[in-house]
This record gives C-alpha cells, sequence and structure tokens, in this order.
C-alpha cells in the first residue's frame, strides 16, 4: 500500500536520481537525441510504474480470488491438504453450490464414496477457479504488464553491456 507514496519521494528525490542516472538528473540535453539514451534515463520510471502495477495486482489478487485457490496451487493440494477434514455433510454442501448432486450424480456404478468425494472436490476447485473471469483478465494485465516494464531496464542494460563487449 505504500509503494506507490515511497515510490513516488524516491523518483523525486535528486539525489536519489543522480546516483542512478550518472548525474543527468535534470539535464534535458543528457540523451543528446538518442533514443536508447533517452530510454535508459527512463529506467526508474520503468521500476516504479512496473512495481506499482505488480502491487495493485497482487492487491487485486488477494482481496478478489477465492481462499482455497490461494491456499493451494492445484487441485490435487486441495484435495490432499482439506479433503480428509471434510464431512459428506460439507461435500453436500459444496455440490450444491456447484449444482451436483453429491450422492446421486457424482456417485457412477462402482465408484467408491472415496472416489466420489474426490471427483465432487476436484469440480469444485475448477468451479472456484474459473469464477470472474473478467477480474482474472485484470489482474493478469497487470501482473504481465508490470513484470514487462521491470524487465525492460534488465534488457537495456544487457544490450549495453553486449554492445560495450563487442565493440572492444
Amino acid at each position: 500500500m505504500a509503494f506507490p507514496i515511497i515510490g513516488y519521494l524516491v523518483l523525486l528525490s535528486s539525489q536519489f536520481t543522480s546516483f542512478f542516472d550518472g548525474g543527468l538528473a535534470g539535464n534535458s540535453g543528457g540523451h543528446g537525441g538518442n533514443w536508447f539514451d533517452y530510454l535508459w534515463s527512463l529506467k526508474l520510471y520503468y521500476v516504479y510504474f512496473g512495481l506499482l502495477h505488480l502491487g495493485v495486482g497482487s492487491a487485486l489478487y488477494q482481496w478478489g480470488c477465492p481462499r482455497q485457490i490461494k491456499k493451494h496451487g492445484d487441485w490435487e493440494d486441495y484435495i490432499r491438504v482439506d479433503g480428509p477434514a471434510m464431512t459428506d455433510t460439507y461435500i453436500e454442501a459444496i455440490g450444491e453450490m456447484i449444482g451436483v448432486d453429491f450422492l446421486n450424480s457424482v456417485r457412477r456404478p462402482g465408484e467408491t464414496l472415496f472416489s466420489a468425494k474426490i471427483h465432487l472436490l476436484r469440480l469444485h476447485y475448477a468451479a472456484l477457479s474459473a469464477e470472474a473471469p473478467a477480474f482474472r483478465l485484470v489482474v493478469a494485465y497487470l501482473f504481465l504488464f508490470g513484470l514487462a516494464l521491470l524487465a525492460l531496464p534488465s534488457m537495456m542494460t544487457a544490450f549495453k553491456i553486449t554492445k560495450l563487449f563487442l565493440s572492444s
């Protein structure tokens, strides 16, 4: 929550920015018309806005993602960790939430109660995972755009080092 404020103060601090941009802060002619040098001079902004996007995406994820999805990496972990503690009554309630009759619809001929329970919990995890597709797209965009912005200074640094290495 405090990152945007702290990041803004860091970007406005001339002592901090001059340390990272080689003393060119405030020097409008520092890039000499070269587009790469101009992009290089904005590297702190890439970091700031990249971290800002990641922070907002993380906050939205924490706020809107179902607890079971945040807690478990996949449906197998969900069943392994939470499954043994769930009673048949709770499993029936989960079935009602997702519109499946636990004892009649899920339980197929020859299937044990245990495998029917696993099947229903797998369906429940899939239903939770598929909730709010627009919300998931927004969070995915924020993460991807934030990571892309954070990758730009690294790629520019690699390009500069490669250029120096090849020119010597």
